[in-house]
C-alpha cells in the first residue's frame, strides 16, 4: 500500500489517541462546549468570517430594496448598509475581546450616538459628521417615536426629521445579532434568522407595493439555503479533520433544492406582488389628521357679519330656538389667531380626531336631541354640531364621502369632513344638550384639569386686568364669573357702517386696543370670547373658544348674522360649562358725528400786539472768522524703494516665468491656428503635427521623411500605453485619407478628429513619468527644424 493510501488512516489513528474518551470528564466537557467557530484555525477561521461578513451585507441590500417603497431611493441605502457595517463590527468587537451582553449593548450606543447622526439624520450634523444637539434627540428618541410616524406619512418620506432611525436601528440590530450567533453560538447554522427578521420587518412597516418581491424572497431563500449548507459542511470537516471531495452528485442535489425552493418561493411570494392586497401595518394605525391645513373658523367671524348677513346658510330642524350650534372649538394661541389642535402626540387633552363608529360614547348629563341639518349657503369643512353629540349620519348623494372622512374630537367636540359640506347635503346629529349650572353653583367650584396647549404672545393688559378684576375670588368659579360680568360691560359693535368703529380679529394687537381702555372696550363675540379665555388661562382655569351659530329665526335657518363665539371654562365637577362675556348686542356707543356738537362762543377780536424794537445787526467787522486748517502735506513718493522693489521682484519675474509663460503662450497660439484653420482639412493635418510634436518634445522625434504611417508605428513602439485609448496608425491613415482626398470632409469629422487626437496625447502621457511630461511642456524643440 502507497504512503499516500496509508496517510488517511495514520491521522485516524492519532485522532483516536487524541479523541475526548482518552480526556477527563471535566476536560472532555470543556471541548464539547466549545463554539464551531472557536475550533477553527488558520485560513479557515478567516475563511468563515469572511463568508458570514459577505452573507451579512447581501442580506443587509435586501433590506434596502425593502425599504426603498417607503422611504424612495436616496439615503435610505446608506443607512442600512452603514449600520449594517457598524453591527458587523460591533459583534467581531464582542467576540475579540469576551464582552458579554452589557458590553455588547455599551458599544452599540457608542457607535448609535457617535454615527448615527452620518447615516440617519446628516442634514441635522455638522459638515455631515459632526452631531448637534438635534442630531443627539433626534437618536435618543427616534427608536420610540420614529415607528409611529413612518405608518403615519405619506412614502416616500426621505430624509425627514429622525425616521431613518428606524431603518438603521434594525439593519445596526440584524447583523450585530447575526455574526454574534455565528461567532459565539453553538448554532452558528441559524446566523440568518435576524436577518430575515429584519426582512420582515421592513416589509410589514412599508407600504402595500413592494419592489421586486419575488426576486427578493427567492433571492433570500437562495442564500440562505447556500449559507447553511456551507456552514454545516464546514464544521463537518473540522470535526472530521479531513477536507470532504464532493462528488459529481452533490452540485446537482443542490442545484435541483435550489430550483424547487426558488419555485415554491415564487409562487408563495405572488400575494406580495402590487398586483394582490397585502396586509402591512401601515394599514392599521389611523393616521393623525393634519388639522393645521385648515384655517381657523374663527377668523372667518366678521366676513359671516359681512358678506353673508342675510344669506340662508344651514336649516335646522328638531332643535330648539336658539340653541347653541357648534362649529368648532378652539383651544390653542399663538398671538395672531385662536385655532383647534390635535393632542395626536399625547402632550395635552386637546383630544384627537379620530374616525368614528355608529355611536359615540357621552355621559354628560342633559337633554337628548336628534337633528337634521340641510346644507344651504354653507361651504366649509367643519361640520356644525349640537351639544355632545353622540352620532351623526350622513344621508344624500354624498353621504359615502362624507361619512369617509368624517373625523370627530371626542374632547371637544368637533367634527370635520375632509371632503367639506356642499349645498345639498344633509346629515342627522343625536345630541346631548347640557344645562348651564346656576351662578351659586359655579361659583363654589373649583378650576378643572384639563391641559390645554399654553397660548403663546398673550398681551400683558390680559394678565393685569385678570388679576384685578378677580381680586378678592374665593374660587376659580368665582373668578371666572367676574371676568364674564366685567367683560360684558363693554360696548357691542361688529364694525359696520352704521356702528362705531371696531377692527375685526382677535391677534395681540387687536386684544391690546381693546384692553387698552377698560372704560372704552369695543367688539364683538370673536374678541369678548378670546379675552375671557386667555384671561381665565392666565389665572390657571382651563379654558377655550366656541365658534357656532345661534338661530334665530322661528323656521329653522341658519344665517350669517346669527354667528356666535362664546367661551368655555372646565370647573371642577361641572365640566365645561358656557360662558358668554359678550355685551348685549343693544348695547353700543353713539358715533362721534352724532353727539351733540358743542356750543360755540361768541367772537371778539383781540388787540394787536405792540410792535417790539428791531434788533441792529452786528456789523461785519464784529463777525469772528476761523481760520481754515493748513493743508495737509503729502508724502513724496520714495522712488528708491519703489526701484529697488521692482529689481528684486521684477527682475526674476520677468527673467524666469516670462520665458515660461512666452513658451506655454506660442504652443497654445499654434495649437489654436492648426485647430481652426480655414481650410477643414488642414485642421486633421495639423491635429497629426500637434501629435508628432507631443513626442518631439519628450526628446522621440520621428524621422522627418518618414511617412504618417510610419510615424504611428514608431509612436507605439515609443509610447506603448497610447495605444489602449487611441490607435495611432489609425489616426495616420485618416489623416492621409483626409489630405489627399479630393473630396470635402466637414467640420464635424475634424472635430471629432481631434478629440481622438487628445485621447491619444493622454496616451502618451501615461507612458512616460510626470516628470518628463512637465517638461516637455516647457521644450521648444518642436520649434525647432529637423536637423
Amino acid at each position: 500500500m502507497s504512503e499516500s493510501q496509508n496517510r488517511p488512516r495514520r491521522a485516524m489513528a492519532d485522532a483516536d489517541r487524541r479523541s475526548p474518551r482518552r480526556l477527563s470528564a471535566k476536560a472532555r466537557t470543556r471541548v464539547d462546549a466549545r463554539v464551531p467557530f472557536e475550533r477553527m484555525r488558520g485560513s479557515a477561521r478567516w475563511w468563515w468570517l469572511g463568508v458570514d461578513l459577505g452573507v451579512l451585507m447581501l442580506l443587509a441590500g435586501l433590506q434596502v430594496v425593502a425599504w426603498l417603497p417607503t422611504f424612495g431611493w436616496g439615503w435610505v441605502a446608506v443607512t442600512v448598509l452603514g449600520g449594517s457595517a457598524i453591527g458587523l463590527v460591533i459583534a467581531w468587537l464582542g467576540w475579540r475581546f469576551r464582552w458579554n451582553s452589557a458590553g455588547v449593548l455599551a458599544a452599540g450606543l457608542v457607535g448609535w450616538f457617535a454615527l448615527g447622526g452620518v447615516l440617519a439624520m446628516p442634514s441635522s450634523t455638522i459638515a455631515g459628521v459632526v452631531p448637534t444637539m438635534r442630531t443627539l434627540v433626534g437618536l435618543a428618541t427616534g427608536p420610540v417615536t420614529a415607528p409611529k410616524a413612518v405608518l403615519t406619512l405619506e412614502p416616500p418620506i426621505g430624509e425627514t426629521w429622525n425616521l431613518l432611525t428606524l431603518p438603521l436601528l434594525v439593519a445596526l440590530v440584524s447583523a450585530a445579532a447575526g455574526l454574534s450567533i455565528s461567532l459565539r453560538s453553538r448554532r452558528p447554522a441559524l446566523a440568518w434568522v435576524p436577518s430575515t427578521v429584519a426582512l420582515m420587518v421592513s416589509w410589514a412597516l412599508g407600504t402595500a407595493v413592494t419592489h421586486l418581491p419575488a426576486a427578493v424572497a427567492i433571492a433570500t431563500v437562495v442564500i440562505v439555503l447556500v449559507w447553511t449548507s456551507t456552514r454545516r459542511r464546514m464544521i463537518r470537516e473540522t470535526l472530521v479533520g479531513q477536507r470532504r471531495r464532493s462528488a459529481w452528485l452533490t452540485p446537482l442535489i443542490g442545484a435541483l433544492v435550489l430550483a424547487f425552493a426558488g419555485g415554491l418561493t415564487w409562487v408563495v411570494a405572488t400575494p406580495l406582488t402590487p398586483t394582490a392586497a397585502r396586509a402591512i401595518a401601515r394599514h392599521q394605525v389611523e393616521p393623525p389628521l393634519e388639522i393645521n391645513r385648515y384655517a381657523s373658523p374663527l377668523q372667518q367671524f366678521r366676513g359671516e357679519i359681512t358678506m353673508d348677513e342675510t344669506t340662508a346658510l344651514l336649516s335646522v330642524s328638531g332643535m330648539p330656538r336658539g340653541a347653541a350650534i357648534r362649529v368648532a372649538t378652539l383651544d390653542t394661541y399663538d398671538g395672531l389667531t385662536y385655532n383647534v389642535s390635535n393632542a395626536d402626540t399625547g402632550d395635552h387633552d386637546g383630544g384627537v380626531f379620530t374616525r368614528v363608529g355608529a355611536r359615540i360614547v357621552d355621559q354628560t348629563p342633559g337633554t337628548r336631541v336628534e337633528a337634521t341639518v340641510t346644507v344651504l349657503g354653507y361651504d366649509n369643512p367643519w361640520v356644525p354640531t349640537v351639544g355632545r353629540t353622540t352620532a351623526v349620519r350622513f344621508e344624500g348623494a354624498r353621504g359615502v364621502a362624507l361619512t369617509d372622512s368624517f373625523h370627530y374630537n371626542r374632547s371637544s367636540g368637533t367634527g370635520i369632513a375632509t371632503a367639506g359640506l356642499r349645498q345639498g347635503d344633509t346629515y342627522t346629529v343625536h345630541a346631548i344638550v347640557p344645562q348651564r349650572p346656576s351662578d351659586s353653583r359655579i361659583s363654589q367650584a373649583g378650576a378643572g384639569d384639563a391641559d390645554l396647549p399654553a397660548p403663546q404672545n398673550v398681551p400683558d393688559s390680559v394678565k393685569d386686568l385678570a388679576l384685578r378684576w378677580t381680586a378678592g375670588s374665593a374660587t376659580k368659579g368665582e373668578a371666572a364669573l367676574k371676568l364674564e360680568r366685567a367683560l360684558q360691560q363693554g360696548w357691542f359693535s361688529h364694525g359696520q357702517d352704521d356702528e362705531v368703529r371696531s377692527l375685526s380679529g382677535h391677534s395681540y394687537d387687536r386684544l391690546q386696543a381693546l384692553l387698552a381702555n377698560p372704560q372704552q372696550m369695543v367688539g364683538d363675540e370673536e374678541q369678548f370670547a378670546v379675552a375671557m379665555a386667555l384671561m381665565a388661562r392666565q389665572l390657571g382655569i382651563p379654558a377655550r373658544v366656541v365658534y357656532g351659530f345661534r338661530a334665530q329665526s322661528a323656521s329653522g335657518e341658519v344665517r350669517g348674522q346669527d354667528v356666535r363665539a362664546w367661551t368655555e371654562v372646565q370647573l371642577e365637577g361641572l365640566g365645561w360649562v358656557m360662558f358668554n362675556p359678550t355685551p348685549d348686542h343693544d348695547r353700543v356707543l353713539k358715533k362721534v358725528s352724532e353727539e351733540t356738537p358743542p356750543r360755540p362762543r361768541p367772537h371778539v377780536d383781540n388787540p394787536p400786539p405792540v410792535p417790539r424794537k428791531p434788533q441792529a445787526p452786528p456789523g461785519d467787522n464784529n463777525l469772528e472768522v476761523e481760520a481754515a486748517p493748513p493743508p495737509e502735506a503729502q508724502a513724496p513718493i520714495d522712488w528708491r524703494r519703489v526701484g529697488t522693489v521692482a529689481a528684486v521682484v521684477g527682475l526674476p519675474a520677468v527673467t524666469v516665468v516670462g520665458p515660461l509663460v512666452l513658451v506655454l503662450g506660442l504652443k497654445t497660439r499654434r495649437r489654436l491656428q492648426r485647430r481652426h484653420h480655414p481650410v477643414v482639412a488642414n485642421r486633421v493635418a495639423g491635429a497629426w503635427s500637434e501629435l508628432v510634436d507631443t513626442a518631439r518634445d519628450l526628446g522621440r522625434s520621428p524621422a522627418p521623411t518618414a511617412t504618417r504611417s510610419e510615424q504611428a508605428e514608431a509612436m507605439v513602439v515609443q509610447f506603448p500605453r497610447m495605444i489602449e485609448l487611441a490607435d495611432p496608425i489609425a489616426l495616420a491613415k485618416r489623416a492621409d485619407a483626409v489630405v489627399f482626398s479630393a473630396d470635402d470632409i466637414s467640420e464635424e469629422h475634424a472635430a471629432g478628429y481631434w478629440m481622438t487626437l487628445g485621447e491619444a496625447e493622454k496616451g502618451v502621457r501615461r507612458s512616460v513619468p510626470w516628470w518628463r511630461w512637465v517638461r516637455s511642456r516647457l521644450s521648444t524643440r518642436s520649434f525647432r527644424s529637423y536637423r
